[in-house]
């Protein structure tokens, strides 16, 4: 069970990384945290690709003070393989993973 959209829930994953350059797909919570897109679902839109990810946020029925965006990393990032994580997901099933304490560098 997923949990309930924007909800934060304890995840046991494998490690996951970017490398300084890439593209990234962050949600905001209103406390300032911030939470990176793992995976995106094609089960609400079975033709949703990559390409669509830049505009997502508009089709997204964000909770008050939560936004959507990108950016360019410019640092590496890497989560080591700790348990427990804190993951969430919209209601289009994506997954995001919360940032480590303080998140990346260049945040």
């Amino acid at each position: 069970d997923p949990g309930e959209p924007y909800t934060e829930t304890i995840r046991a994953r494998r490690a996951v990384g970017w490398s300084r350059g890439a593209q990234v797909y962050e949600l905001i919570a209103p406390t300032g945290e911030s939470y990176v897109m793992l995976s995106y679902a094609q089960t609400v839109e079975p033709d949703f690709g990559v390409g669509q990810l830049e505009t997502l946020g508009a089709a997204l029925a964000l909770p008050d003070g939560w936004t959507y965006g990108s950016r360019t990393l410019q640092h590496e990032v890497n989560f080591t393989a700790q348990t427990p994580h804190v993951e969430l997901r919209d209601e289009r099933g994506n997954r995001y993973r919360r940032w480590m304490e303080g998140g990346p560098e260049d945040r």
